[in-house]
């Protein structure tokens, strides 16, 4: 794949996999963004075995100098697919999206305004609005009437785990680089990696996406929840400075392993019993709200 005659300022990495109902309209929706600087799509696609290949085809038919696709010769996983994709980015910034979810008007341009306004923020999420398997759009509750954007430090994401919806993410391309634990990553642990040495906002006056409930990573199993609760043992491990929020995330998990009585529940029992203070208890008790209001 070769580099754009002219780098762009932002790359959108869309990662794709057997989604033919869906690619079409998250592609849509981003070569229409309309922005005052030259952005770039690249779409990893992990093998697909459905017609989602084609139509990624016909986008880089048609729009040329936006979108540029990659084709896994045979499937390599999602973590293998994010790295290649995002690898391959050429911006200044950095956006990800999942291929079952799309973008609404003015995304790229407010998530990039606020990077060049705020030299300091290394991540900006925005809230995005929920699409129910029956059609219905469940508007976002992460909206602040009156407020424009929520900050975050490096803590408060291993404290709440999950701020906002992974495909609302554009970081600096500075802070792409990241050693991953032994036990595989998620986009958690990503996000606690790029907010080292800075911080990250969260756009909050309305909805700049919509994201799928019912599929992909939202339908998945305990997998996903096995390697968060190894990335936060990894963090504990090598940061120990942040044992209060590894523990007040665990306890979170924790008491969702115990209500669903989950097969994570030894896993998370073991971290919270070695990494559990007063110091923990009281962090997780005052950030309770918060921890509702970032629902999606």
């Amino acid at each position: 794949m070769n580099q754009p005659s002219r780098a762009p300022k932002v790359s959108v990495c869309v990662i794709t996999y057997n989604q033919e109902a869906f690619i079409g309209q998250c592609l849509q929706s981003l070569v229409d963004q309309q922005t005052d600087f030259d952005f770039e799509v690249i779409v990893g696609d992990d093998c697909s075995t459905d017609g989602t290949q084609a139509i990624v085809r016909q986008f880089a038919d048609r729009h040329p100098n936006i979108v540029r696709p990659i084709f896994q010769p045979s499937n390599t996983g999602g973590n293998g697919n994010y790295l290649a994709v995002h690898g391959a980015a050429f911006g200044e910034y950095i956006a990800h999206m999942d291929g079952d979810d799309y973008a609404l008007p003015g995304k790229l341009q407010a998530q990039a305004d606020l990077l060049d306004q705020n030299p300091a923020c290394n991540v900006v999420w925005h809230a995005v609005d929920m699409l129910e398997p029956s059609g219905t759009v469940r508007p976002s509750r992460q909206v602040r009437h009156g407020r424009s954007r929520l900050w975050f430090t490096k803590a408060d994401q291993i404290n709440y785990l999950v701020i906002a919806a992974h495909s609302s993410k554009m970081y600096r391309a500075s802070v792409r680089e990241f050693v991953a634990p032994t036990s595989g990553f998620t986009d958690f642990f990503l996000t606690v990696a790029q907010l080292e040495g800075g911080g990250g906002a969260l756009l909050c006056d309305r909805a700049y996406g919509v994201c799928r409930l019912g599929i992909g990573l939202s339908s998945s199993g305990f997998s996903t929840r096995r390697v968060m609760l190894s990335s936060l043992q990894h963090i504990l491990s090598t940061e120990p400075r942040y044992r209060d929020e590894v523990a007040a995330a665990t306890l979170h998990l924790l008491l969702s392993d115990v209500k669903r009585r989950a097969p994570t529940l030894g896993q998370s029992l073991r971290l919270f019993l070695s990494s559990v203070s007063v110091g923990a208890i009281a962090l997780y008790l005052r950030s309770y709200r918060q921890r509702t209001h970032l629902k999606f």
